[in-house]
């Protein structure tokens, strides 16, 4: 694998764990709690859903029908720039969420 495409992977393992920790910290809030997390996936499994607005760049989450938690996932990412020091940047906004 290049340097950009670890990077790029290493960005995209880091915003699922975010989205996972949202998403499970969204039930929590609905009063749903877990011991583990086999049991956040089976319950996960049985009672969430999710739909998707493409146009707008948006997923709202249900457990049992009701929202809990909207996901705005317009990202926004400049290209890679190494620098003649062989410093990497890379700037850009990866989207937002809400609790509902």
């Amino acid at each position: 694998m290049t340097i950009e495409e670890n990077i790029l992977k290493e960005i995209n393992d880091l915003l699922i764990s975010k989205i996972d920790s949202y998403f499970k910290e969204g039930l929590e809030r609905k009063g749903y709690n877990f011991k583990n997390k086999k049991e956040l996936e089976n319950f996960v499994t049985c009672n969430c859903k999710y739909e998707d607005f493409s146009e707008s760049k948006q997923k709202i989450y249900f457990v049992n029908n009701n929202p809990f938690l909207m996901i705005d996932y317009n990202i926004d990412i400049t290209p890679i720039i190494e620098d003649k020091k062989g410093n990497i940047t890379i700037k850009g906004s990866c989207g937002s969420y809400s609790y509902l």
